[in-house]
């Protein structure tokens, strides 16, 4: 196991400045997923921390799930981009039969 690793994998997550979720203070378990992007930061968080401990063996199903649901996350991002251009694409052909 690496000796230099900072994190423990059940620790809560810390920004820069030393504040967890962006406010300072005692530690709150508190983790706000607005945007699926937020699921997928916390994601590369998380197996960065198993990874710097070399741990990926111990910690193997856990970093299936996490895959599994970056993958699910990342294809809800992208359906609400597609989402959008048919949006458009009616707007657009709503515009035109109105001519």
């Amino acid at each position: 196991m690496n000796e230099k690793a900072s994190h423990d994998i059940d620790s809560p997550i810390k920004s820069k400045n030393g504040s967890i979720n962006g406010k300072r203070g005692p530690y709150n378990r508190q983790i706000k997923l607005k945007t699926p992007e937020d699921g997928r930061k916390i994601i590369r968080h998380t197996l960065h921390i198993i990874c710097e401990k070399g741990a990926q063996a111990e910690y193997a199903g856990k970093i299936a799930n996490l895959l599994n649901t970056w993958a699910k996350l990342w294809e809800l991002e992208s359906n609400q981009a597609i989402e959008k251009r048919i949006e458009v694409i009616e707007a657009s052909i709503k515009e035109k039969g109105k001519q």
